[in-house]
């Protein structure tokens, strides 16, 4: 009987291995593409402009962000706030003195070059140019993410999907990183 057992457990694992193995032999890979040249961001990209003031990545504080988007609650972490509208998500440090990421998600909020949800890819690279890191499963494909890094800590990002801008990502990422 334990070697019935056995032989059954065996044959389980063959099959398992045997099935994660076709997975990743049949996965598509995510293709990344970086530019010849750097683009040129210079800080008002990082800013967005809204009715009473700005929204600025490494400056707005989060009770300064409550009082220009009072419409929004707390997101389960105390660094993390949702604004209904205009709809977005907004990051801050552990301190929550400063903002590190803005989420647009809607097209009531527009990059300082004019930028919005909804917006054709090709209106984008219009405004920022040729030089970004493109990242996705095929080199034409219509669902992709757009990079425009100003240095290692500062990047302007545009979620594609269908060849129309699907969220805006403004970030500043001031942790060391290894090696640096």
């Amino acid at each position: 009987m334990r070697k019935k057992e056995g032989l059954i457990v065996l044959i389980i694992v063959a099959l398992i291995s045997m099935g994660g193995y076709y997975v990743s032999k049949n996965a598509v890979k995510v293709k990344t593409v970086f530019p010849p040249g750097k683009p040129i961001l210079n800080d008002s990209d990082f800013a967005v402009k809204i009715t009473g003031g700005d929204l600025v990545i490494g400056q707005t504080d989060l009770t300064e962000a409550k009082k220009l988007l009072p419409d929004g609650k707390d997101l389960g972490m105390s660094t993390v706030y949702r604004s209904n509208s205009p709809e977005c998500i907004l990051t801050f440090n552990k301190k929550q003195t400063q903002l590190k990421q803005l989420h647009l998600l809607s097209d009531d909020l527009v990059t300082s070059r004019g930028i919005k949800v909804g917006d054709p890819f090709s209106k984008v690279v219009a405004a920022y140019g040729k030089n970004y890191i493109f990242t996705g499963k095929a080199l034409n494909a219509a669902d992709f993410e757009a990079i425009y890094q100003r240095d290692n800590h500062h990047s302007v990002i545009f979620k594609v999907k269908n060849n129309k801008v699907f969220t805006i990502v403004l970030h500043e990422d001031t942790r060391p990183r290894p090696g640096t």
